[in-house]
């Protein structure tokens, strides 16, 4: 479950670009620039992951991460600043990896008894992508029954209850 609330709390949500252009007055590449901008966030992330999940326990990633990603949820749906926004997302997709992996490393040997990272990370990566379509239908519904900024507000709420349980 931690893992669905981390991966749906990613800065920018595409699916809701056409609302976050009126809005904001930004332009569409703009918002797109910073989604993309959270998917480099999680791919620089795997150069370091490991390190900073032996250094750190799993508790202090997920409240680290929850943390900075309540902050990301609130700067995206307020902010009208592109370089803000693009770095505000770009962090926001680090953490989200780095938690991504606190959460799957406790069920790594359930995965694969041996430890083969080549059934881990096919896991990792179906779980992402299939995340990141699942909060595009998420977006869409909620901008449609209300407004896109909801979304980041279900999220901090989200994010705050996961804070809460794993303390």
């Amino acid at each position: 479950l931690f893992v669905l609330v981390i991966q749906f709390s990613g800065g920018v949500y595409l699916a809701a670009v056409s609302d976050m252009v009126g809005t904001t007055a930004l332009m569409q590449e703009d918002i797109l620039m910073a989604g993309y901008a959270s998917l480099v966030g999680m791919a620089i992330n795997f150069a370091v992951m490991f390190r900073i999940k032996f250094r750190f326990s799993t508790r202090t990633q997920l409240i680290a991460a929850g943390l900075v990603l309540m902050a990301a949820n609130i700067i995206c749906a307020h902010t009208s600043s592109v370089p803000l926004l693009v770095a505000t997302c770009f962090v926001a997709g680090w953490f989200r990896m780095q938690a991504t992996l606190a959460c799957n490393s406790t069920i790594q040997l359930w995965l694969t008894p041996v430890r083969d990272m080549a059934v881990f990370f096919c896991y990792v990566y179906i779980v992402v992508d299939s995340v990141i379509q699942l909060s595009g239908m998420a977006t869409v519904y909620t901008a449609f029954l209300a407004q896109w900024e909801y979304m980041h507000w279900i999220m901090t709420g989200l994010l705050a209850l996961m804070i809460l349980a794993v303390t």
